[in-house]
């Protein structure tokens, strides 16, 4: 119990970190921006502490709080209620500008993470299937076989009871 809480004790202080953002951001952008980056170092620090770093996570975590931070900007310099008729908002340029550029900005190495690993794992497979087809095109002899040797069973690899020879 206390080892799987060691192991997600940085996921719950940027969960913690992310839910107590809207109060902050209620008050200033600029202070709800840097507690966003505190508790990305936060999280950061306790991942490295407790060895469970990674860096797609940590790719994740940056681009889910820029995310957050573009949905902000939107919400708070992007749309303006006015008064008459009641209930009516009003688009911003500026401001659905300056959202959508943090929101590329953040989101692009994630893209680009995701896009490294698909060009990885596909010339893995190509090189895995080249080298699939170079060993069925070598023809293998069967191995002399010796009257006083017999083959191991699962059972014999599995309790150890077999003598193995290197002629």
């Amino acid at each position: 119990m206390l080892l799987n809480l060691i192991n997600n004790l940085h996921w719950v202080s940027l969960i913690l970190g992310i839910c107590i953002f809207p109060y902050i951001v209620n008050t200033s952008l600029a202070l709800g921006i840097v507690w966003l980056i505190f508790i990305l170092y936060f999280w950061l620090t306790v991942s490295m502490l407790c060895n469970v770093y990674r860096l797609d996570h940590f790719l994740f975590s940056v681009c889910s709080i820029g995310i957050l931070i573009a949905i902000s900007i939107f919400f708070i310099h992007g749309i303006e209620e006015v008064p008459l008729p009641v209930g009516a908002i009003i688009f911003k340029a500026e401001g659905i500008a300056q959202s959508l550029l943090v929101f590329f900005v953040f989101t692009v190495p994630l893209i680009i993470y995701k896009h490294q690993n698909t060009i990885f794992e596909s010339s893995y497979n190509q090189n895995k299937q080249e080298s699939n087809s170079k060993s069925d095109s070598v023809k293998f002899t069967e191995p002399t076989t010796n009257e006083e040797w017999e083959e191991a069973t699962i059972e014999d690899l599995q309790s150890g009871d077999f003598e193995f020879s290197d002629k």
